[in-house]
């Protein structure tokens, strides 16, 4: 019995396979290889944000949540806007603060394939969903969830396209750095190994006379990153390249400290300002 409903579940899958081959043909052409594909774009208007999907869907949940919790949450059908007013589930305004949003699609899949679903849930078979995802049948997790951020302030949404202004403090070396400025700064290169006896500030915002208190290393500007980019050539050895990032760029972005994978265009660890010790 059991061999029968093994090679009916095969046989069942390699249809499945067979029949979806020129649409996961079609997706690879279209779709270059590398990180997941954004679920949707967004744009802040106004007191609107709305989001212009990259992916067909069934369904998309949106939910909005402050430092209260959620506060407000609606599922989008295919085909209706995608467009969130700066209210809450009581239809009241949403305060001065940031909030975060989490966008979640139900993929557009056909009667077969989610059988294939059921089955592999009722069976605890995970090889099933591996097959349809390995063969483009299934999108990529990654790529049915999308998080973000918004800030209001004064009762108006913060327009995140808003430049940060580039005046450093102290009017140290960083100058040289201004936006229409013609300088070009030089570099030290050491041929040997650095040993700092002291403490070292890296960044625009650095001055002569730095007061490090306790501080070993201090990075000091207004973007604020760190990566390791990893030259490894061979095939064989990895080569990913990883970011930690400290806080959004954008206007009204959220302040937080991410680990990234650069070269896999994924974010797996983020740690939000104000979130609770031994969170």
């Amino acid at each position: 019995m059991d061999q029968e409903r093994n090679f009916k579940k095969v046989l069942t899958i390699a249809l499945i396979l067979l029949l979806a081959a020129p649409l996961v043909a079609a997706r690879r052409e279209d779709q270059p290889s590398g990180p997941p594909t954004r679920l949707a774009e967004e744009q802040f208007q106004g007191s609107l944000i709305s989001w212009q999907p990259n992916l067909p869907f069934e369904q998309i949940r949106l939910v909005v949540s402050g430092n209260d919790g959620v506060v407000f949450e609606e599922d989008f059908e295919a085909g209706f806007p995608l467009v969130f007013e700066l209210i809450d589930q009581q239809g009241k305004g949403l305060g001065d603060g940031q909030y975060r949003y989490e966008l979640r699609a139900t993929p557009l899949l056909g009667a077969g394939v989610r059988e294939l679903i059921a089955m592999a849930r009722e069976s605890g078979d995970t090889t099933i969903v591996k097959e349809l995802r390995e063969s483009g049948v299934l999108p990529d997790p990654d790529a049915l969830v999308l998080a973000g951020t918004f800030r209001i302030l004064d009762g108006s949404l913060v327009d995140p396209g808003i430049p940060e202004e580039t005046d450093r403090k102290g009017g140290g070396p960083g100058s040289r750095y201004l936006q229409g400025s013609s300088a070009t700064p030089q570099d030290f290169v050491i041929n040997d190994d650095l040993i700092v006896d002291g403490s070292a500030c890296i960044g625009f915002d650095c001055v002569n006379g730095e007061v490090f208190s306790f501080d070993t290393i201090r990075l000091k500007e207004n973007n604020l990153r760190i990566k390791a980019d990893d030259t490894s050539v061979v095939p064989s050895f990895p080569a990913n390249d990883w970011q930690l990032t400290f806080n959004e760029s954008a206007n009204g972005g959220a302040s937080k400290f991410s680990v990234e994978d650069i070269s896999g265009g994924r974010t797996p660890f983020t740690i939000e300002a104000n979130a609770r010790s031994h969170s």
